[in-house]
C-alpha cells in the first residue's frame, strides 16, 4: 500500500512520525510532502519533513498519480490548488481513495482557508481527528492518535542527582483567558509556577522551573526530558503533544482533561488511565507542592507514565488506525465514516461543547489575576526605558 501525505506546512512533524510509524508495516510505504517549511513559528521550529515542494516537485506529482490513498492534512480539500498541477477534485471525482485529518477546530481550519465552519463540515472527504479537543467538533470523524517516538534512553540517574526540575513549553503567550483555545495560559501558569517555587522554598525543597521558550523542537525534548514535571495546558480542558512528548520520555505530566477529550482518549485507547495528571489551573498549586514534597513518588509516576506509553502507545501500534482508516476508503472509496454519537445533533452539540465551554468561562474566577495588558505594557515600556539609561539592570 503506498500513501501521499500532503500539507502546507509540517504541523509540528505530526505527518512525518505518522509515515514513520506507517513503515514499521511490511508493505506500506508512506511518504509526507510539505509546501512550505519556514512559513510563520515554523521558521524558528525546525521538525523534519520529507519531500518538500520546491525541491521534489516532480517526484510529488508522480506519486499523486500512483498513490493507493490521499492523506489530506488540515486546510487542504478538493478545492485547494497549492500542490498544482495535481488536482484532487479530478482525483476524487475518478474515484481515488482520500482521507482529511484535522488537526485544528473547524472555526480555526475556515479563518486560514477563508471559508465558513460549515463548508468544513461539509467537506465530502472522509474525515480524520486527532484524539484531542478537537475531536468534538468532528463527530463523523474517525479518531486518530497523535504519534510519538519516545527516548529508549534510560535517564534515572541522571535526574536524581539534580534538584527537581518543573518545565512549561507554550507555544503562545497570552492569557488563559484570552482564547477558547489558542493558549496554554502562558500568564497565570507562569505566575503560578513562581509561587510554587517561592511556597516550596518555605519548606526547604529546592524547585527550578525551566520554561521553555523560541527554541528549535529538538532543543524542546531535550529540555522537557531533563524535567521531573511538565507543565502542558492547564487551562483549556485538552492535552497537547507536550503531554505525549513528557509522558513518554518519563515525566510527570500536569495538563487539564474536559470529559470530551477524556472520550477521545478512550475512544482511542479502550483505556480510562491515560498517566497525564488531570488537573485544571485552579487546583494546581496544591497538585504541584504535594509532588515536590515527595520526590520518589514523582519518580514513580514518571516510570509509570513511560512504561504506559510504551504498551499502550507504542508508534507501530497506533499507526493500525491508520491502517484501518485507509482500509475503509479503498474498501468503500467517498463513504464518511461512522459518527461516533447516537444522540440528536443538539444534544450532543450542548454535552460536548457548550458545556464545557461555560465551565471554562466560570473557572476564570479561580485563577491567578494577571495584570491588564495595557499596565503590564506600559511596565515594559517603562522598564526599557530605565535600562536604557542605566537606572536598571
Amino acid at each position: 500500500m503506498q500513501i501521499l501525505h500532503l500539507a502546507l506546512t509540517p504541523l509540528v512533524g505530526a505527518p512525518m512520525r505518522i509515515c514513520r510509524a506507517l513503515a514499521l508495516h511490511e508493505g506500506v510505504s508512506a511518504r509526507f510532502a510539505v509546501l512550505e517549511t519556514n512559513i510563520g513559528a515554523y521558521d524558528r521550529m525546525v521538525f523534519d519533513t520529507d519531500l518538500q515542494w520546491a525541491r521534489d516537485r516532480d517526484e510529488i506529482v508522480e506519486l499523486a498519480r500512483t498513490a493507493d490513498v490521499i492523506h489530506l492534512h488540515n486546510y487542504l480539500d478538493l478545492n485547494s490548488a497549492q500542490f498544482a498541477p495535481i488536482d484532487l477534485k479530478k482525483l476524487w471525482q475518478e474515484g481515488r481513495p482520500m482521507v482529511r485529518h484535522f488537526h485544528s477546530a473547524p472555526d480555526a481550519v475556515a479563518q486560514h482557508m477563508h471559508t465558513t465552519a460549515q463548508a468544513v463540515a461539509d467537506c465530502p472527504i472522509p474525515k480524520l481527528v486527532i484524539a484531542q479537543f478537537h475531536a468534538r467538533y468532528y463527530p463523523t470523524a474517525k479518531i486518530v492518535p497523535n504519534i510519538v517516538f519516545g527516548d529508549d534512553t534510560s535517564r534515572g540517574n541522571d535526574l536524581r542527582n539534580c534538584p527537581l526540575r518543573i518545565g512549561f513549553a507554550p507555544t503562545r503567550f497570552n492569557s488563559g483567558r484570552a482564547s477558547r483555545w489558542d493558549t496554554k495560559g502562558y500568564l497565570e501558569t507562569t505566575k503560578l509556577l513562581k509561587s510554587v517555587v517561592r511556597k516550596a522554598a518555605a519548606r526547604n525543597i529546592a524547585v527550578v522551573v525551566d520554561v521553555i521558550e523560541q527554541v528549535s523542537h529538538a532543543e524542546c525534548l531535550q529540555r522537557k526530558s531533563a524535567c521531573h514535571i511538565v507543565i502542558d495546558d492547564l487551562v483549556t480542558g485538552s492535552y497537547h503533544l507536550n503531554t505525549l512528548e513528557s509522558l513518554a520520555s518519563g515525566s510527570v505530566c500536569l495538563t487539564h482533561m474536559d470529559r470530551a477529550t477524556q472520550q477521545a482518549v478512550f475512544d482511542l485507547t479502550g483505556r480510562s488511565d491515560f498517566p497525564a495528571v488531570a488537573v485544571g489551573l485552579e487546583d494546581a498549586e496544591a497538585v504541584l507542592l504535594d509532588l515536590v514534597s515527595d520526590r520518589l513518588l514523582v519518580e514513580a509516576i514518571g516510570a509509570q507514565s513511560r512504561a504506559w506509553m510504551n504498551h499502550h502507545w507504542a508508534p507501530k501500534d497506533m499507526a493500525r488506525h491508520f491502517l484501518d482508516a485507509y482500509a475503509h476508503v479503498l474498501d468503500h472509496p467517498g463513504q464518511p465514516f461512522a459518527n461516533r454519537s447516537n444522540s440528536p445533533p443538539r444534544v450532543q452539540d450542548w454535552m460536548n461543547i457548550r458545556l464545557h465551554d461555560l465551565a471554562w468561562a466560570n473557572r476564570h474566577q479561580r485563577w491567578p489575576r494577571i495584570m491588564p495588558d495595557w499596565l503590564r505594557q506600559l511596565r515594559g515600556s517603562v522598564g526599557k526605558a530605565l535600562r536604557s539609561i542605566g537606572l536598571k539592570p
